[in-house]
């Protein structure tokens, strides 16, 4: 069964914001990173660049993706045009007021679809979590293709 939700105005339809660190939900984690964009650095406390630094990322990834983002950080261009958004800028207001959310949960793994226009741009990236003893972790990030597949999958980034 798929779970859906809308993010309008910066604000995540699921819930009231947890403290930095403590997951509630994929949806809600997901939803989060979303309405980071375009928030202070000392607010956004949860820009994907942010949860992937070395001192944090073990909070929000599996240990086979703590491993790849490990394998990236000789080479700060590595990670170059992987992100929760497609491009170098981003249009805040656009992606909260189209971004639509949809989970859905597969056993120990759940599937956290998001959907957003920027810049007039389609953009879809899915996130997928597994259930671990500390909480849901982010098991892959990637951008799904037509026909399926993936343009790309932040699992297979080797520098």
């Amino acid at each position: 069964m798929k779970r859906a939700a809308v993010v309008m105005a910066g604000v995540v339809w699921l819930g009231l914001a947890a403290p930095a660190g403590a997951v509630q939900s994929p949806e809600w984690l997901v939803g989060e990173i979303y309405a980071s964009i375009g928030k202070p650095a000392a607010e956004a406390h949860y820009w994907l660049s942010r949860m992937m630094a070395p001192g944090r990322r073990q909070e929000y990834f599996t240990a086979a993706l703590v491993e790849v983002l490990e394998g990236t950080d000789h080479d700060e261009w590595c990670l170059e045009g992987i992100d929760a958004v497609d491009g170098n800028s981003f249009d805040p207001e656009e992606i909260h007021h189209t971004l639509v959310i949809e989970g859905e949960p597969l056993g120990e793994r759940y599937r956290v679809d998001a959907r957003f226009m920027n810049h007039g741009m389609p953009n879809h990236r899915r996130f997928e979590f597994v259930s671990t003893p500390a909480g849901w972790r982010i098991a892959d990030l990637l951008v799904p293709a037509e026909g399926g597949g993936a343009h790309w999958r932040l699992s297979e980034v080797r520098c």
